[in-house]
């Protein structure tokens, strides 16, 4: 595989994922970004320097199959795909609607898998192929009102585990890894004091997995606070089932 990857990135029209857009571009890569931001709205010096846009509305999977499947006719290969794009809410679960609970699972979770599907007959066919997927140390370090957040996140991990093994037996050439960083962000968008170093370290382990065989890997990403929390948590449990 040559040094210029072609590379899909959903959610990458602001915050992380455009973060990691614009690290793997000065990398050298083709990179392809999908979100359902109106191109009009987007940064035109930012569309400048990604290979190409998809608007798409995520949780409509549909549509998604549709449009990806244009891009995979396009390009004829995908070697990365970053699935980072997420719906974050924060309610009380009596609080939402029956759509918006749909939506929000097929953002979070369907979309990852259906884009997984995807792109792995290109990547075994190519002998190379790179799934990453970014879901949270929410999935561990869970909080009220974030039910749905919480629980798709986790689920995306047992997806990564699970399809890690079906992928074993290529010794590398293919592989998928989970990326669980910490929250460096309120909803409202407004950085947190740890925003740098957690967004950094979101860059170094996607470059890390890029170029090495990781297969199977949870690598989480967090401040002392919540790992303090996840260790008394664990022991809590432990005390339980003893």
């Amino acid at each position: 595989m040559g040094n210029c990857l072609k590379i899909l990135i959903t959610g990458g029209t602001r915050g992380l994922g455009r973060r990691i857009a614009e690290n793997l571009i000065r990398q050298g890569h083709e990179i392809y970004i999908v979100g359902k931001t109106a191109i009009k709205e987007i940064d035109q010096s930012y569309l400048s320097i990604v290979s190409g846009y998809i608007e798409c509305d995520m949780s409509n999977i549909k549509e998604l199959e549709s449009a990806i499947g244009s891009l995979i006719n396009k390009t004829g290969r995908i070697d990365v795909l970053v699935n980072n794009a997420a719906v974050r809410k924060s309610y009380w679960l009596g609080n939402y609607q029956t759509d918006e609970i749909q939506n929000s699972f097929n953002v979070d979770l369907i979309s990852p898998v259906v884009l997984s599907n995807l792109c792995l007959p290109l990547m075994k066919r190519n002998n190379f192929g790179r799934i990453i997927n970014i879901s949270s140390i929410s999935a561990y370090n869970t909080y009220k009102s974030g039910s749905l957040y919480c629980s798709s996140k986790r689920a995306l991990i047992t997806f990564s585990e699970t399809l890690s093994k079906e992928l074993a037996e290529l010794k590398g050439a293919v592989t998928v890894n989970t990326i669980c960083p910490d929250s460096f962000s309120s909803l409202n968008g407004t950085r947190e004091k740890n925003y740098q170093w957690i967004t950094e370290s979101v860059l170094f382990n996607i470059e890390n997995i890029i170029n090495s065989k990781s297969n199977g890997k949870v690598i989480s990403i967090f401040t002392f606070k919540h790992k303090l929390r996840l260790k008394l948590s664990f022991l809590g449990q432990a005390l339980f089932m003893s």
